[in-house]
Order: structure tokens, then C-alpha cells, then sequence
């Protein structure tokens, strides 16, 4: 076993709260085309969000990213939860207002105008942390 290299360590107290939970929350929520197979034939298939309930904090800049055949991937969001809403092509963000009420949230997202799935709707869970 090597001896811990403290040099190498983060330490989280020296930054703020708001910058421990961007570093902690940095992935994308991916769209993916599901195609379905009958018979051995591909025939039409779904988008899915992978991840249907992604926990995001107040301030963070969330990111998705459609994965595949992409030509145009639009998002509707609610208003009272992000702000600052940026589409382009195959990839979106938005950031998560300072004063997002706390708890799930749905959104929808079209992938080439189809509607995404994930579980029953996609959305995210407004997690303020310990320091609200």
C-alpha cells in the first residue's frame, strides 16, 4: 500500500459550498436512441433519457447530450426551476435557478421531434444540500 499523498489531496473546505456540489454534479444526462427489434428486422425504436431522475443543485449548470443520430434536440423546461437555456444541435444546458424549490420537477426532451422517455417522464431533483 502506498503512503497517502496529502499534496494530492482536495480539500473541500476551501471551497465554497456552491463549488463542492458543481464538482460533485459535472456528468451529462445522455438521450439514446433504443432501436426495436422484431423478428431480426430494426424497425422504429424510442429515445431514452438513461437516467430519468438526475439530482441537481441551485446554481448548477446541468448539460444534455443526445447520443446517435441527432439532428436537433429541443428541451421544455420548467421556468420556476432553470434559467439561462442554450440548445444546440445534440446538446442543451440550462442552469438551475439559486431559488429552485426543492423536490422533482418533470421536463420533457425531443430528440428529431420525437419525445424522449424515461421511467414514466424525465426530470431532476432540486437538492439544495445541507446549507440552505
Amino acid at each position: 500500500m502506498q503512503p497517502h499523498d496529502r499534496s494530492r489531496t482536495v480539500t473541500h473546505a476551501k471551497l465554497t459550498p456552491r463549488e463542492c456540489r458543481e464538482i460533485a454534479r459535472e456528468e451529462k444526462i445522455f438521450i439514446c436512441f433504443f432501436a426495436r427489434d422484431f423478428q431480426g428486422h430494426h424497425t422504429s425504436g424510442d429515445w431514452k433519457v438513461i437516467e430519468p431522475f438526475r439530482p441537481v443543485s441551485p446554481g448548477q449548470e446541468v448539460t444534455w447530450q443526445a447520443v446517435g443520430q441527432c439532428e436537433e434536440l429541443k428541451l421544455d423546461l420548467p421556468e420556476t426551476i432553470f434559467e439561462n437555456l442554450v440548445e444546440n444541435r445534440n446538446m442543451a444546458t440550462a442552469t438551475v435557478k439559486d431559488d429552485a424549490p426543492p423536490g422533482l420537477h418533470l421536463y420533457e426532451a425531443y430528440v428529431n421531434g420525437q419525445l424522449a422517455i424515461g421511467g414514466s417522464s424525465p426530470g431532476v431533483i432540486v437538492d439544495p444540500g445541507p446549507h440552505t
